[in-house]
């Protein structure tokens, strides 16, 4: 059985077959699942969107329009100033929603991107260390991440198979894209009206904001669901791989 050890750098130490290990990503692990949090909140702020209720900041947004409106047309009338009393419901929804998202985009693409390169990695780990062959890994660490999770597998579990058209790898790919694009950031640069430099804005994951927060919510829970995947596949029901998926399912479970 596992003995475990928590140091004052929060490094967990665990003691599994003989083999002492030191890991580090359970912090990554709980930081997702924080920004999960966040994100699930904003998702059912914009499901309950009501453009007739508005906050005291939105609602002094708007008398403060229509005070400088007056002070620069003193003669304006109360129905022309109904113009300004309108609610626009599409830019109210933006400026209550798109910077949030914007953020919560960004943080949980790159802690989803972490989590899965370190579970896929601890599996690669285990798995030489059980074969003995341990310079093997700085070899297999330097791989894209996408054929870890699709090709590597195989030289531990002939049995092992990932359905390039299925959901879990289009999902995948989408978040490796996304977070390429965050940290390999380029500018981009027109001159006389030409672009010369395209740049690497990083894609919308959907059609509308809140497609969008829907898709990262997805992304947010892929390293479990890869790690189920690892599972499913493993007949040995690899114990250090149950005891991640345990910790990644609860986390993703109790949002």
């Amino acid at each position: 059985m596992p003995t475990c050890e928590t140091n004052i750098y929060s490094q967990t130490k665990e003691m599994i077959n003989g083999t002492t290990i030191s890991a580090e990503h359970h912090v990554l692990i709980d930081a997702l699942h924080d920004e999960e949090a966040k994100l699930a909140a904003l998702i059912e702020e914009m499901r309950s969107f009501d453009p007739t209720q508005l906050t005291k900041e939105e609602i002094e947004k708007r008398d403060n329009k229509i005070k400088e409106v007056k002070e620069l047309d003193p003669k304006i009338t109360e129905q022309e100033l109904d113009y300004y009393r309108k609610v626009d419901v599409p830019a109210l929804f933006m400026g209550r929603f798109y910077d949030r998202l914007e953020r919560l985009s960004a943080k949980i693409i790159l802690l989803s991107a972490c989590v899965i390169e370190a579970s896929i990695n601890e599996y690669i780990a285990f798995k030489i260390d059980e074969a003995g062959d341990h310079d093997l890994f700085n070899d297999i660490e330097k791989i894209d991440i996408i054929k870890k999770w699709t090709l590597v597998p195989r030289l531990f579990n002939k049995n092992y198979q990932f359905d390039k058209s299925g959901q879990l790898y289009q999902r995948l790919l989408e978040l490796k894209r996304n977070r390429d694009a965050f940290t390999h950031y380029k500018i981009t640069m027109e001159r006389s009206g030409k672009k010369v430099l395209k740049g690497s804005p990083h894609p919308r994951p959907g059609e509308t904001m809140q497609e969008e927060a829907e898709i990262l919510m997805e992304y947010s829970k892929l390293p479990a669901a890869l790690v189920k995947h690892l599972l499913d596949s493993d007949d040995s029901m690899f114990p250090p791989l149950q005891m991640l998926y345990f910790q990644l399912h609860r986390k993703v479970s109790n949002s």
